[in-house]
């Protein structure tokens, strides 16, 4: 096995002796090469300014650059920036190739289409694409001259050795094949396009791994060294455990990530995203509109056609969501307090205060502060706390269960389990075939504590609080169905698309009736299309969780390997194999719009496994390499990361793949806060152009049926009876006519109003006249 003779030549590799770029930290302070120094440490501030500058005034108001090439402009100010903080300190070096590393990956997401199957896209009219040829030139240059001269591959091939060559070599193929999406190219029988997209994406894969190495190696040791019994003695380290309330910075740990994503996901959520709905959440928020009143399901109104929208159903006396109750529930008393679209970038924050508590009951402190931080990097994560979607609220509920069963363990009590068992029937009422999966392994893995009655006292709680809320939907289906069994969401699509087309199962009768394209490869649905999701979600998974440059899954394959199992990560993983079996069972992978949705089961386990991977990682190569730092270095350079996770991965999200996406806009909720609109019904002629059901679904959310309501009432246009009809509803609201935006339009045009009743009614007298002579 290669291995480092002495301490010395590890010296030389890892850089303790705390040389920058080939310079000693006396060397640059003599006066010729301080006054150099000086000159470029104000070009690399100036190019900072400069470029964050440019790329958010366009951002703004330009309208010269694409939209991503201004994104990609501004990305760049923050990668200066770290070069000049640190280019005259023993951190020089390590902070060119942080930057070198920012824009790398930046330039990487630029040349990907941010909307579905993210290919890597070589635009040549791109203006801005001869500076992003530079950025990954200097990128690789600066890393292979860190490679060579400080002898990295020495160090890598020793770390190789040690773990052991064929093991690596395994998580290695395994990154290769998730790296590029096959879906379209199966779809379009084009395997030319898919090899192209497999090339580039090894090519950056190896770039992003050896630029990692380089930027391990080149943190200056000698500083790190220094900084760490400081940092051990204010916070607990993965691993380890500091005192009970032995310092305020350790204790208040989980609460500055808490704040920080509850705040990022606000943004997004008011900004990136106008705080209206782009996707299902359309439903669960009219849903939550009636059930906010006492009400299960709506009056049907006269002319109901005209409130036509996906996932909403009727029968001959009323009007009703077919989604599931719980998470409308949870929005609905969200709304009482304005807080629709608060209530998700709130339970975000929630969340990471809940997982640092389980992590720190199940493993130590030092690992529940990495698994907080990880957690609250994830742009996964972040792009589902963004949005009033039913994810994080899922996550949310498991988490808090989990936290309350750990506690009974300590406190023994028939409450807490109860309470556990109310949260896991709460994501039942959401959910509930996830609810079934994680309430159901969750109870399993409480049964080895069954020595005593007063253990068997906390299996029983939970699962009666588990019945006790969770069975509600049962008499819920009975009130919609009268069935207990049958849900109105089954009802609703087999009678839209045909009997058992969206069931579980194999067979040539599964799969998306509508033109789903890609999305549904074959038609039907078989092993080997779920070979294909199962891919594609890895691919989105590996992309998404932590945004690391097509390897966030490679701490997680750490663990997998060369990991000290314990009963809860079997626990953990048995939650991720679940869930990947029964949904390959399901025809759609469930992706894009916030990853892989429907394993988003799997997010909290991959966020505990790579904390425990850093972990494992940290520990093994210690060994290796018993001087070389390599803890506090893979500490830093993983902290780079997470920095990376949000100025780059999320700042990609949130600026190239959310705003009008789906055509979802928020025209109608401002013509709702207009004065003259308020007791206001609303016909929208919706465009021949784009896509009709966004633009109706762009108003539709804002329904309010109550008889107390005097927000505008949005209707569809189908024409003068049954314009007629449903006005008839609401015969004291003064009716106006628009027509919605077509092709991205700006503005919706008001084309008449107000108007009343009477004054349709005359119209249709004068055109029958008119028809008649």
């Amino acid at each position: 096995m290669a291995c480092l003779d002495t301490e010395a030549d590890q010296s030389l590799i890892w850089g303790i002796e705390g040389h920058v770029a080939g310079l000693s930290a006396s060397d640059i302070q003599t006066p010729r090469n301080g006054v150099i120094s000086m000159l470029f440490h104000a070009m690399l501030c100036g190019a900072a300014l400069l470029f964050a500058a440019f790329g958010l005034h366009g951002l703004a108001f330009g309208s010269g650059l694409a939209r991503f090439e201004y994104w990609w402009l501004a990305t760049i100010g923050p990668g200066m920036a770290l070069a000049a903080l640190t280019w005259r300190t023993p951190w020089r070096l390590s902070g060119l190739i942080m930057a070198a590393f920012l824009a790398g990956l930046a330039t990487q997401l630029a040349l990907r289409d941010p909307v579905w199957f993210q290919h890597v896209r070589m635009r040549p009219s791109v203006p801005v694409l001869g500076l992003m040829g530079i950025g990954i030139a200097v990128q690789s240059l600066l890393v292979l001259y860190v490679v060579w001269t400080r002898k990295v591959w020495r160090g890598v091939w020793s770390l190789i050795s040690g773990f052991g060559r064929l093991p690596v070599a395994a998580i290695a193929l395994f990154l290769a094949v998730i790296s590029a999406s096959m879906m379209q190219q199966i779809f379009l029988n084009d395997p030319i396009a898919y090899l192209r997209q497999l090339v580039l994406s090894w090519a950056f894969l190896g770039l992003n791994l050896t630029s990692f190495a380089a930027l391990v190696a080149a943190f200056p040791g000698t500083e790190l060294a220094a900084h760490k019994p400081r940092l051990q003695a204010r916070f607990a380290m993965p691993g380890t455990d500091l005192p009970a309330n032995s310092n305020l910075p350790d204790r208040l740990f989980a609460a500055w990530p808490a704040a920080g994503i509850t705040v990022i996901c606000a943004l997004i959520a008011m900004f990136s995203l106008q705080a209206v709905p782009h996707l299902d959440d359309v439903i669960y928020l009219f849903q939550a509109n009636y059930l906010a009143h006492g009400q299960l399901t709506l009056p049907l109104p006269a002319g109901h056609e005209a409130f036509e929208h996906y996932l909403v159903a009727s029968d001959a006396h009323r009007l009703y969501a077919t989604t599931f109750p719980g998470w409308p529930a949870m929005l609905a008393l969200a709304q009482f307090a304005g807080l629709e679209f608060w209530i998700s970038p709130l339970l975000g924050g929630i969340s990471i205060l809940l997982i640092h508590r389980v992590v720190s009951e199940t493993f130590d402190r030092g690992t529940a502060h990495l698994a907080a931080l990880l957690l609250a990097v994830s742009p996964w994560f972040i792009m589902s706390s963004a949005q009033p979607l039913i994810h994080t609220f899922n996550a949310t509920l498991i988490l808090a269960a989990w936290a309350l069963l750990l506690a009974a363990r300590k406190q023994p009590s028939a409450l807490l389990p109860f309470a556990a068992g109310l949260l896991m029937g709460w994501m039942f009422l959401s959910r509930p075939l996830d609810g079934l999966v994680v309430g159901g392994l969750t109870g399993f893995a409480l049964l080895p504590l069954l020595r005593d009655w007063r253990h068997l006292r906390t299996v029983i709680a939970y699962g009666l609080g588990c019945l006790a809320l969770g069975s509600l939907i049962f008499f819920y289906n009975i009130h919609l169905t009268g069935d207990p069994l049958q849900h109105a969401l089954n009802l609703y699509i087999d009678d839209l698309w045909g009997p058992g087309q969206n069931d579980f199962g194999f067979g040539p009768d599964r799969g998306a009736v509508p033109a789903w394209g890609a999305a549904d490869v074959f038609p039907g649905h078989s092993p080997f299309e779920a070979l294909i999701n199962a891919h594609q979600n890895l691919h989105e998974i590996n992309s998404s969780l932590l945004g690391w440059g097509g390897a966030s899954l490679a701490f997680t394959l750490i663990y997998f390997v060369w990991g000290r199992w314990t009963r809860y990560t079997v626990f953990l993983a048995l939650i991720c194999g679940v869930n990947i079996v029964l949904y390959s069972f399901y025809w759609y992978y469930g992706g894009y719009f916030i990853g892989a949705r429907y394993w988003f089961l799997m997010l909290v386990p991959l966020v505990v496994f790579t904390a425990l991977g850093i972990r494992t990682a940290a520990d093994k190569a210690a060994k290796i390499l018993p001087d070389a730092q390599t803890d506090m270095r893979l500490g830093a350079a993983v902290s780079f990361l997470g920095l990376v996770s949000i100025l780059v991965f999320v700042s990609w999200v949130a600026v190239n793949r959310y705003p009008g996406s789906n055509q979802y806009h928020d025209a109608y909720k401002k013509l709702a806060r207009q004065p003259d609109f308020q007791n206001a019904l609303v016909f929208i002629t919706l465009p021949a152009n784009g896509r009709p059901e966004a633009e109706y679904g762009s108003a539709f959310w804002l329904n309010d049926f109550a008889p107390t309501a005097t927000t505008p009432i949005f209707a569809r246009n189908l024409g003068p009876d049954s314009v007629l009809e449903v006005a008839g509803n609401w015969p004291e609201r003064a009716i106006y006519f628009v027509n919605g935006r077509e092709n991205n339009a700006d503005t919706i045009d008001i084309v008449r109003g107000p108007v009343s009743v009477e004054d349709l009614q005359r119209d249709v007298t004068r055109r029958g006249a008119a028809i008649e002579e």
